[in-house]
């Protein structure tokens, strides 16, 4: 969740950015709200919720005063009207800041957008009464069933497979197929809060294996640094410790996959390779791992090292 409030967001992202969200967020929201008078869309979900946006904090309290100056009513705190209230009007009308739109966003300030609410929801939290929402639907047609060649499908063919259907949600952890209303919703949030439960947990585990591998990358980048530093003091090939370590770390320098987006690091550690062999000396295996420490760096300064160990070789 952002932390940042409206001004900073501006400030950090420009007018410009805040004009194209707000275009954008309008093209997306007329178009819903083109499609509010479907019978067929509003049968399944016939109210909207009003959420405030992700982009920057904005205050709860403010909106819920806005909604209910409005004519609306909270539903456990929740803005959630009808698709055909009039509310949706007025948000963008009752305030200087409203931008003259039935659909989000409502102010120039506010970056709040509509979730769907389906006929169950809507009903339980209050937001519409049953009798308002059978009587508002009784104004369009009823278009019976048909099959391809547009005869009339029988209603116990239909009864009998939304019976399979329900049975069917049941067995995969829905609502038994007898639950009233606040049952099925009961159901919905329970499954909710669990798909919640599971997202945070594999995002927090994501965060774990990221901050894990940034630890191991960062531990190998100075790991080659160390050995660089080393190296440069021309280590005796006496010092059985010092030795054992350098051999090892370059092992680890010249195979870790923690280069790998990182091609002058991956460079660096084969010309450590080299500095290894120099010290042997193994001019021979020096020479190797200077032209591969070329091939993946064309702009390391070991060009004149590299003809003078061929001059060598010959």
């Amino acid at each position: 969740m952002t932390t940042l409030t409206f001004a900073e967001w501006v400030e950090h992202w420009g007018e410009p950015r805040l004009t194209e969200n707000i275009v954008s967020s309008q093209k997306s929201n007329k178009r819903q709200w083109e499609k509010s008078k479907d019978h067929r869309s509003l049968h399944s979900f016939p109210a909207w919720e009003l959420c405030l946006g992700p982009y920057w904090q904005e205050s709860l309290s403010e909106w819920h005063s806005r909604w209910q100056r409005c004519g609306g009513r909270l539903c456990d705190g929740r803005m959630i009207a009808s698709k055909w209230d009039g509310i949706w009007e007025n948000l963008s009308n009752t305030f200087l800041d409203g931008l003259g739109h039935p659909y989000p966003p409502y102010a120039r300030s506010s970056c709040a957008y509509w979730t769907a609410i389906d006929q169950d929801e809507a009903i339980v939290t209050g937001a519409i009464s049953e009798s308002e929402f059978n009587n508002y639907m009784a104004q369009f047609p009823h278009e019976p069933l048909k099959d391809k060649h547009g005869n009339l499908i029988p209603i116990e063919l239909i009864q009998a497979a939304l019976t399979e259907l329900e049975e069917k949600i049941y067995q995969d952890g829905g609502p038994r197929p007898d639950a009233t209303r606040t049952e099925r919703v009961a159901n919905k949030n329970k499954h909710r809060e669990e798909s919640f439960a599971l997202a945070q947990a594999e995002y927090k585990q994501r965060n774990l294996e990221r901050s894990r591998e940034r630890s191991e990358q960062n531990a190998v980048f100075r790991l080659l640094e160390q050995v660089e530093d080393s190296l440069r003091e021309a280590p005796s090939i006496h010092d059985t410790l010092q030795w054992e370590w350098l051999r090892t770390s370059v092992s680890t320098l010249t195979t870790t996959a923690h280069f790998e987006n990182y091609p002058n690091w991956r460079a660096r550690a084969w010309v450590a390779c080299a500095d290894l062999y120099r010290l042997t000396p193994d001019p021979a295996n020096e020479l190797l791992c200077l032209e591969h420490a070329l091939t993946i760096n064309n702009k390391l300064a070991i060009k004149r090292r590299i003809k003078k160990l061929q001059i060598q070789a010959e």
